[in-house]
């Protein structure tokens, strides 16, 4: 499904800077897979409970991650098993212009915490060189 296919106008939109505010780095994240064909209604239910990030009026946005792990996947391993204290590393660029960061996620007893720091100026990444 095309990101253009529905309609988020509905929602009462919210600044990256206002969003920054907000502490979503330590969270708890739940994902459910349904199928494509029910977003619209979901989308009517969840507007009176949620906001849509908007960037230069733009309110979808598509980015590129490229994930680090070991020689023998260790991270994918710990991640497989559900392993209670876990990592993820990633670069993740955005397309629309808003940066490259390096993040550094932990799970520790249940919760994710996550690190990043602005990646723009590292040497490679500012010629387009993917890792």
């Amino acid at each position: 499904m095309k990101t253009d296919s529905f309609n988020l106008a509905g929602f009462s939109s919210i600044s990256l800077e206002d969003l920054n505010k907000v502490k979503l780095r330590d969270r708890q994240d739940t994902k459910f897979v349904f199928n494509q064909n029910i977003l619209p209604l979901l989308l009517d239910k969840l507007n009176p409970f949620y906001q849509v990030l908007e960037i230069n009026g733009m309110q979808t946005f598509v980015y590129d991650n490229t994930y680090f792990d070991s020689d023998d996947f260790l991270f994918y391993k710990q991640h497989h098993n559900e392993n209670r204290k876990r990592f993820k590393v990633r670069y993740r660029k955005y397309s629309s212009n808003i940066g490259l960061y390096f993040e550094i996620y932990c799970l520790y007893k249940g919760e994710f915490v996550k690190s990043e720091i602005e990646a723009t100026n590292i040497i490679g990444l500012q010629y387009g060189y993917s890792f």
